[in-house]
């Protein structure tokens, strides 16, 4: 036996709106009981490092590994370890993983800047 997550629909005056990639897999982790973290492109894209929107969202997390396909979109969850997910705030394991993905060869002085603005920003979270 399986349980689905079901969404109650909800009407805008330009049609029905459905919830976004990242609210589905909010909606999963809370239903598996599972930490997730963004991964590769997608972590990109939420820090700013990249304008570029990833059509298969990628996220790190403590529970199942699976693949879920919403229309033309793939989230795609896979597993870690749960050392994976011991940083300190939400931010700070993002930008690492933002970081990894861009690699030691690509960073910029505007990849920094983006960095400073993100630990600034959320300067509370990363201290």
């Amino acid at each position: 036996m399986a349980f689905g997550i079901y969404v109650k629909p909800v009407m805008s005056s330009f049609g029905l709106v459905m919830p976004t990639p990242y609210e589905i897999a909010e909606a999963v982790a809370k239903r598996d009981d599972a930490q997730l973290l963004l991964h590769g492109t997608t972590a990109e894209n939420y820090l700013g490092f990249s304008t570029q929107v990833p059509m298969n969202i990628i996220y790190l997390t403590s529970g199942t590994s699976r693949k879920l396909k919403i229309g033309n979109r793939t989230i795609t969850f896979k597993h870690r370890v749960p050392s994976a997910f011991a940083y300190k705030g939400k931010i700070l394991p993002i930008l690492v993983l933002a970081l990894q993905s861009i690699g030691q060869d690509n960073i910029t002085d505007k990849t920094l800047d983006v960095v400073y603005g993100v630990l600034k920003k959320n300067s509370e979270e990363s201290t």
